[in-house]
């Protein structure tokens, strides 16, 4: 058993591109003159556990550390479930250039829920498609979301934003 988990993180180290793992990490580059915060406010509209969602999502590059090469977006979003849920999550994720104006990322989410005055932590797992046409924004995005008092629930929301 320990070699077959020894040999399957070897594999993973080739499936990571070398950009990824020699890569020159930068910390705060929100502090450097160079920095784009690319920031975003959305609009989504969609379901959660298979009910209805809406809500609005803002999201940006990430300040906190940059990997030359690539991008790793930060997203916050504020959402109704079906006027009885409420919903805080952040998603960064890593973005992957599939054309100029089109990326696809994935990455990891933490959250709180609210419910009847109950509240209880999340996390995620979450793909997200982004096209950007100068300064509209076009998304989708789903989740997985694995509630910490129990239960889990499947998101999918589609998005309309502006570019800043």
């Amino acid at each position: 058993m320990k070699i077959q988990i020894k040999i399957a993180l070897i594999a993973l180290l080739f499936l990571i591109p070398s950009s990824l793992v020699f890569a020159e990490v930068r910390f705060f580059p929100i502090l450097e003159d160079h920095f784009k915060p690319e920031r975003t406010a959305s609009l989504l509209i969609g379901s959660t556990g298979g009910f209805s969602a809406v809500g609005v999502e803002l999201s940006m590059a990430c300040g906190l550390f940059e990997i030359p090469g690539t991008e790793i977006r930060q997203q916050v979003s504020f959402t109704s479930v079906d006027s009885s849920v409420t919903l805080i999550e952040l998603n960064p994720h890593y973005m992957i250039k599939l054309q100029d104006q089109l990326k696809v990322g994935f990455g990891p989410g933490l959250g709180y829920a609210t419910s009847g005055g109950e509240s209880s932590m999340t996390v995620q797992a979450g793909a997200s498609l982004h096209y950007r046409m100068d300064s509209l924004f076009f998304g989708a995005s789903a989740i997985q979301q694995f509630v910490m008092s129990g239960g889990d629930n499947f998101e999918f929301y589609g998005k309309i934003g502006y570019n800043f």
